[in-house]
């Protein structure tokens, strides 16, 4: 990835307060950014097709595939910044979607021998 910070954007209102605030966060860090607005993308439902596909890439260790384009990108970032707002006691479905996406074995994270999830993410923030 290019840009070293991360700026992912559930936001759904274009005059958002979480937007604004992360806006100014972003302006502050004064760093390069990748966008990802989460909330125009059509994210693939998660079913036996999916997992098998998945689960295929993975173990030909065919970590390159587009369908790892997200779990890259955020495993990359140096800093990331989540706009998500809190509504009705959770967030958007958007970002609940996003995060099963970049969960990816030997991407964002990788089991030890006993089992154990370890992360491999390069951030140092979040946000």
């Amino acid at each position: 990835m290019e840009n070293p910070v991360l700026y992912i954007n559930a936001c759904v209102r274009k005059d958002s307060r979480t937007r604004k605030l992360a806006e100014k966060l972003l302006n502050k860090l004064d760093r390069p950014y990748k966008e990802i607005h989460i909330g125009d993308m059509a994210f693939p439902v998660v079913n036996e097709d999916f997992l098998k596909k998945r689960d295929r890439l993975i173990s030909e260790g065919n970590l390159q595939d587009p369908m790892f384009d997200l779990a890259r990108d955020f495993s990359d970032a140096e800093i990331i910044v989540i706009a998500a707002p809190y509504w009705d006691l959770s967030f958007p479905a958007a970002l609940k979607q996003y995060i099963e996406q970049i969960n990816v074995v030997e991407i964002t994270f990788r089991y030890t021998e006993d089992g154990v999830p370890v992360g491999l993410c390069k951030a140092d923030r979040l946000y």
